[in-house]
Protein backbone atom coordinates (compact mmCIF):
# COMPACT_ATOMS: atom_id res chain seq x y z
CA UNK A 1 0.00 0.00 0.00
CA UNK A 2 2.72 2.47 1.04
CA UNK A 3 5.82 2.14 -1.12
CA UNK A 4 8.12 3.86 -3.58
CA UNK A 5 6.53 4.10 -6.98
CA UNK A 6 6.65 6.02 -10.23
CA UNK A 7 3.54 8.15 -10.59
CA UNK A 8 2.30 9.99 -13.68
CA UNK A 9 -0.02 12.96 -13.23
CA UNK A 10 -1.83 13.57 -16.52
CA UNK A 11 -4.16 16.53 -16.92
CA UNK A 12 -6.59 17.08 -19.80
CA UNK A 13 -5.53 20.43 -21.24
CA UNK A 14 -8.20 23.13 -21.19
CA UNK A 15 -10.89 20.78 -19.92
CA UNK A 16 -13.01 23.63 -18.55
CA UNK A 17 -13.06 25.26 -21.99
CA UNK A 18 -13.80 21.93 -23.65
CA UNK A 19 -16.87 21.50 -21.44
CA UNK A 20 -17.96 25.10 -22.14
CA UNK A 21 -17.44 25.01 -25.91
CA UNK A 22 -18.27 21.44 -26.92
CA UNK A 23 -21.55 19.58 -26.79
CA UNK A 24 -22.16 17.37 -23.78
CA UNK A 25 -22.36 14.38 -26.10
CA UNK A 26 -18.92 15.09 -27.60
CA UNK A 27 -17.30 15.49 -24.18
CA UNK A 28 -19.02 12.34 -22.97
CA UNK A 29 -17.74 10.43 -26.01
CA UNK A 30 -14.18 11.64 -25.31
CA UNK A 31 -14.32 10.58 -21.66
CA UNK A 32 -15.76 7.18 -22.63
CA UNK A 33 -12.68 6.64 -24.81
CA UNK A 34 -10.53 7.39 -21.76
CA UNK A 35 -12.44 4.82 -19.73
CA UNK A 36 -12.06 2.23 -22.50
CA UNK A 37 -8.31 2.72 -22.27
CA UNK A 38 -8.43 2.44 -18.47
CA UNK A 39 -10.53 -0.73 -18.77
CA UNK A 40 -7.92 -2.19 -21.12
CA UNK A 41 -5.22 -1.76 -18.49
CA UNK A 42 -7.55 -3.19 -15.84
CA UNK A 43 -8.06 -6.24 -18.07
CA UNK A 44 -4.32 -6.86 -18.41
CA UNK A 45 -3.46 -5.79 -14.85
CA UNK A 46 -1.91 -9.17 -14.06
CA UNK A 47 0.69 -8.66 -16.78
CA UNK A 48 1.61 -5.03 -16.10
CA UNK A 49 2.95 -3.16 -13.08
CA UNK A 50 0.39 -0.35 -12.98
CA UNK A 51 -2.56 1.03 -11.06
CA UNK A 52 -4.73 3.68 -12.77
CA UNK A 53 -7.34 6.06 -11.39
CA UNK A 54 -9.29 8.89 -13.02
CA UNK A 55 -11.14 11.80 -11.50
CA UNK A 56 -12.57 14.87 -13.22
CA UNK A 57 -9.94 15.99 -15.77
CA UNK A 58 -7.02 14.04 -14.30
CA UNK A 59 -5.55 10.60 -14.94
CA UNK A 60 -3.19 9.18 -12.31
CA UNK A 61 -1.01 6.21 -13.21
CA UNK A 62 1.12 4.62 -10.49
CA UNK A 63 3.64 1.83 -10.90
CA UNK A 64 3.65 -1.00 -8.41
CA UNK A 65 7.36 -0.51 -7.65
CA UNK A 66 10.48 1.31 -8.85
CA UNK A 67 11.73 -1.35 -11.23
CA UNK A 68 12.82 -0.89 -14.84
CA UNK A 69 9.81 -2.92 -15.98
CA UNK A 70 7.44 -0.65 -14.06
CA UNK A 71 9.03 2.43 -15.60
CA UNK A 72 8.63 0.97 -19.07
CA UNK A 73 4.97 0.23 -18.35
CA UNK A 74 4.21 3.72 -17.05
CA UNK A 75 5.81 5.56 -19.97
CA UNK A 76 4.03 3.31 -22.47
CA UNK A 77 0.66 3.86 -20.76
CA UNK A 78 1.23 7.63 -20.53
CA UNK A 79 2.14 7.70 -24.23
CA UNK A 80 -1.03 5.82 -25.15
CA UNK A 81 -3.20 8.35 -23.32
CA UNK A 82 -1.44 11.31 -24.96
CA UNK A 83 -1.88 9.68 -28.36
CA UNK A 84 -5.55 9.04 -27.69
CA UNK A 85 -6.17 12.72 -26.99
CA UNK A 86 -4.11 13.92 -29.95
CA UNK A 87 -6.11 11.63 -32.23
CA UNK A 88 -9.27 13.42 -31.11
CA UNK A 89 -7.95 16.98 -31.37
CA UNK A 90 -7.11 17.47 -27.70
CA UNK A 91 -4.05 16.98 -25.51
CA UNK A 92 -2.79 16.25 -22.03
CA UNK A 93 0.06 17.66 -20.00
CA UNK A 94 1.85 15.28 -17.72
CA UNK A 95 4.82 14.66 -15.46
CA UNK A 96 6.20 11.44 -14.00
CA UNK A 97 7.79 11.58 -10.52
CA UNK A 98 9.11 8.94 -8.12
CA UNK A 99 8.96 8.37 -4.38
CA UNK A 100 6.81 7.14 -1.51
CA UNK A 101 3.12 7.17 -2.32
CA UNK A 102 -0.13 5.72 -1.02
CA UNK A 103 -2.33 4.33 -3.79
CA UNK A 104 -5.36 2.65 -2.25
CA UNK A 105 -7.70 2.50 -5.21
CA UNK A 106 -10.33 0.48 -3.33
CA UNK A 107 -10.68 3.21 -0.70
CA UNK A 108 -10.07 6.00 -3.21
CA UNK A 109 -7.05 7.23 -1.20
CA UNK A 110 -4.16 8.53 -3.30
CA UNK A 111 -1.49 10.88 -1.97
CA UNK A 112 2.24 11.40 -1.58
CA UNK A 113 5.03 13.85 -2.34
CA UNK A 114 5.66 12.42 -5.84
CA UNK A 115 2.04 13.20 -6.72
CA UNK A 116 2.48 16.78 -5.47
CA UNK A 117 5.74 17.17 -7.40
CA UNK A 118 4.25 15.75 -10.59
CA UNK A 119 1.19 17.98 -10.29
CA UNK A 120 3.27 21.12 -9.70
CA UNK A 121 5.54 20.49 -12.69
CA UNK A 122 2.67 19.44 -14.92
CA UNK A 123 0.82 22.70 -14.20
CA UNK A 124 3.94 24.65 -15.11
CA UNK A 125 4.39 23.11 -18.57
CA UNK A 126 3.73 25.57 -21.40
CA UNK A 127 3.40 22.92 -24.10
CA UNK A 128 1.60 19.62 -24.57
CA UNK A 129 3.76 16.69 -23.56
CA UNK A 130 5.05 14.49 -20.74
CA UNK A 131 8.19 15.26 -18.72
CA UNK A 132 10.19 13.48 -16.05
CA UNK A 133 10.59 15.08 -12.65
CA UNK A 134 14.16 15.00 -11.30
CA UNK A 135 13.10 12.31 -8.79
CA UNK A 136 12.21 9.98 -11.66
CA UNK A 137 15.39 10.82 -13.58
CA UNK A 138 17.49 9.95 -10.53
CA UNK A 139 15.66 6.63 -10.08
CA UNK A 140 16.30 5.45 -13.63
CA UNK A 141 20.00 6.35 -13.70
CA UNK A 142 21.12 2.84 -12.66
CA UNK A 143 19.22 1.00 -15.36
CA UNK A 144 18.48 3.52 -18.07
CA UNK A 145 20.82 1.85 -20.55
CA UNK A 146 18.78 -1.34 -20.34
CA UNK A 147 15.40 0.24 -21.01
CA UNK A 148 13.87 -1.29 -24.12
CA UNK A 149 16.96 -3.39 -24.75
CA UNK A 150 19.70 -0.83 -25.25
CA UNK A 151 21.06 2.73 -25.37
CA UNK A 152 19.88 3.53 -28.93
CA UNK A 153 16.31 2.75 -27.98
CA UNK A 154 16.61 4.55 -24.66
CA UNK A 155 17.90 7.65 -26.40
CA UNK A 156 14.76 7.62 -28.53
CA UNK A 157 12.49 6.98 -25.55
CA UNK A 158 13.71 9.60 -23.07
CA UNK A 159 14.82 12.79 -24.77
CA UNK A 160 16.48 15.77 -23.11
CA UNK A 161 14.82 18.63 -24.96
CA UNK A 162 14.46 22.36 -24.55
CA UNK A 163 10.90 22.93 -23.33
CA UNK A 164 8.94 26.01 -22.21
CA UNK A 165 7.84 26.41 -18.60
CA UNK A 166 5.55 29.18 -17.41
CA UNK A 167 7.83 30.32 -14.59
CA UNK A 168 11.30 29.86 -16.17
CA UNK A 169 11.02 30.18 -19.92
CA UNK A 170 12.84 27.53 -21.95
CA UNK A 171 14.72 24.91 -19.92
CA UNK A 172 16.29 21.51 -20.52
CA UNK A 173 14.00 18.72 -19.36
CA UNK A 174 13.82 14.96 -19.85
CA UNK A 175 10.73 14.24 -21.95
CA UNK A 176 8.88 11.08 -22.90
CA UNK A 177 9.01 10.46 -26.65
CA UNK A 178 5.30 9.67 -26.51
CA UNK A 179 4.64 10.02 -30.25
CA UNK A 180 6.99 7.17 -31.16
CA UNK A 181 5.95 4.99 -28.23
CA UNK A 182 2.33 5.47 -29.16
CA UNK A 183 3.11 4.30 -32.71
CA UNK A 184 4.73 1.03 -31.62
CA UNK A 185 1.39 -0.77 -31.74
CA UNK A 186 -0.29 1.46 -34.33
CA UNK A 187 2.38 2.56 -36.82
CA UNK A 188 1.86 5.42 -39.22
CA UNK A 189 3.76 5.76 -42.47
CA UNK A 190 4.51 9.41 -41.83
CA UNK A 191 4.82 10.54 -38.25
CA UNK A 192 5.12 14.22 -39.10
CA UNK A 193 1.97 14.26 -41.20
CA UNK A 194 0.06 12.59 -38.38
CA UNK A 195 1.47 15.00 -35.78
CA UNK A 196 0.72 18.03 -37.97
CA UNK A 197 -2.81 16.79 -38.55
CA UNK A 198 -3.27 16.42 -34.78
CA UNK A 199 -1.84 19.90 -34.12
CA UNK A 200 -4.22 21.35 -36.71
CA UNK A 201 -7.14 19.69 -34.93
CA UNK A 202 -5.89 21.22 -31.68
CA UNK A 203 -5.60 24.62 -33.36
CA UNK A 204 -9.15 24.41 -34.70
CA UNK A 205 -10.44 23.46 -31.25
CA UNK A 206 -8.64 26.38 -29.55
CA UNK A 207 -8.56 28.99 -32.33
CA UNK A 208 -10.35 31.54 -30.14
CA UNK A 209 -8.02 31.01 -27.17
CA UNK A 210 -4.74 32.93 -27.52
CA UNK A 211 -3.07 31.01 -24.68
CA UNK A 212 -4.08 27.71 -26.25
CA UNK A 213 -2.53 28.76 -29.56
CA UNK A 214 0.78 29.47 -27.80
CA UNK A 215 0.64 25.99 -26.26
CA UNK A 216 0.27 24.52 -29.75
CA UNK A 217 3.10 26.57 -31.25
CA UNK A 218 5.36 25.66 -28.33
CA UNK A 219 4.46 22.00 -28.80
CA UNK A 220 5.44 22.18 -32.45
CA UNK A 221 8.84 23.65 -31.51
CA UNK A 222 9.42 20.85 -28.99
CA UNK A 223 8.41 18.12 -31.45
CA UNK A 224 10.50 19.65 -34.22
CA UNK A 225 13.65 19.35 -32.10
CA UNK A 226 13.57 15.57 -32.21
CA UNK A 227 13.39 15.47 -36.00
CA UNK A 228 16.07 18.19 -36.30
CA UNK A 229 18.51 16.93 -33.66
CA UNK A 230 18.51 13.19 -34.44
CA UNK A 231 19.46 11.26 -37.54
CA UNK A 232 15.84 11.02 -38.61
CA UNK A 233 15.43 10.93 -42.38
CA UNK A 234 12.08 12.69 -41.93
CA UNK A 235 12.25 16.49 -41.82
CA UNK A 236 9.71 18.81 -40.23
CA UNK A 237 10.51 21.53 -42.78
CA UNK A 238 8.20 24.56 -42.71
CA UNK A 239 6.46 25.63 -39.47
CA UNK A 240 2.86 24.52 -39.32
CA UNK A 241 1.69 27.95 -38.17
CA UNK A 242 4.10 30.07 -40.20
CA UNK A 243 2.20 33.29 -39.59
CA UNK A 244 2.75 32.87 -35.85
CA UNK A 245 6.36 31.67 -35.82
CA UNK A 246 8.10 32.20 -32.47
CA UNK A 247 11.85 32.69 -32.61
CA UNK A 248 13.50 29.76 -30.88
CA UNK A 249 15.30 30.95 -27.72
CA UNK A 250 19.07 31.23 -27.92
CA UNK A 251 19.60 31.00 -24.17
CA UNK A 252 18.47 27.86 -22.38
CA UNK A 253 18.19 27.71 -18.61
CA UNK A 254 19.43 24.55 -16.96
CA UNK A 255 16.61 23.02 -14.93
Amino acid sequence: MIQNRFVAMLDIAGFKKIVENESTEKVYDLMKKVQVQVAHYEYIKDSINLDIATFSDSIVIASKDGSKESFEDIILASSQFEGLFFDNGYAINGTIAYGEIVFDKGSNIIFGMPLNEAHTEQENLFFYGITLHTSAVEQIEDYKYNIFLGPPIFSDTILELNVPLKNKGWVKKHCINWWELRLIQQPFENQIEWLKECLTKLYNNTSSEIRGIYYIMNTELVLKQWFDFTNSTIKWEQPLFEQNVIKFPTEIIES
